[in-house]
C-alpha cells in the first residue's frame, strides 16, 4: 500500500510491488501473497493489516509480524505501538550493523535481561524468547548476516548498478523490463 514512513517517490508503484512479491513467491508453496494492504486507501499502518488479517484468519490465528532490528527500534514512532505488540507474536531478526543492546532503551518492549542481549550481539545465544507480558509475544533471533536491503537495491537501480545475485531473477527481469 502507502507505507507512512517511506518516502512516496522512492518506491516503485504498488501495483508493481505486488507483481514483485508474486514473482519472488512463485513456486514457494509455503508463501502467500496478500493484497490487503493494496486494497485499502490512504497510508497503510501495521496495526491495520494486523486487524484485517484477524478478522480473515479468525480469533485463534497465531500471527507472526517478522521484521528486522533496524525498523524494530523505530517502533515507538508508529501507529498504535503497544497494541501491535498485543496483537501478534512480533519476531526480531537481527541486521547488520544494529546492536539488540539498543532494545534494551526501549520502554515498549518487555524487559529483556541485559545478559541475554550481549550474549546475542556477541553470537553466543541465537534465540531469546522474551517474557510474555500483557499478551506480549517477542522473540528476538540472531540469523546470519545479511547484507542485502531493499533501500540498497532500489539505490543500485537508480544508479544502474547490478542487482544480480540480490533478488530472484523473474525479479531481476521484471524491473528491467518495466524501468
Amino acid at each position: 500500500g502507502d507505507p507512512p514512513h517511506k518516502e512516496h517517490h522512492a518506491l516503485a508503484p504498488a501495483a508493481h510491488r505486488e507483481v514483485m512479491v508474486r514473482l519472488a513467491v512463485e513456486g514457494h508453496s509455503s508463501f502467500a501473497v496478500s493484497n490487503i494492504e493494496l486494497r485499502r486507501t490512504g497510508k497503510s499502518y501495521s496495526i491495520d493489516t494486523v486487524r484485517a488479517l484477524q478478522e480473515v484468519y479468525g480469533p485463534g490465528a497465531h500471527l507472526f509480524f517478522i521484521i528486522g532490528l533496524d525498523a524494530f527500534v523505530d517502533l515507538p514512532s508508529w501507529k498504535e505501538p503497544a497494541l501491535l505488540l498485543r496483537s501478534c507474536h512480533v519476531v526480531v531478526l537481527s541486521r547488520p550493523a544494529v546492536s539488540f543492546g539498543r532494545l534494551a532503551a526501549l520502554a515498549l518492549v518487555p524487559a529483556v535481561p541485559p545478559d541475554a542481549l550481549d550474549a546475542l550481539d556477541a553470537g553466543e545465544r541465537d534465540r531469546f524468547d522474551c517474557p510474555v507480558v500483557d499478551g506480549v509475544r517477542l522473540t528476538l533471533l540472531r540469523v546470519p548476516p545479511c547484507e542485502v536491503s531493499a533501500s540498497d537495491i532500489r539505490r543500485r537501480i537508480r544508479q544502474s548498478r547490478s542487482v544480480a545475485n540480490l533478488l530472484p531473477p523473474s525479479v531481476e527481469s521484471y524491473i528491467i523490463e518495466h524501468g
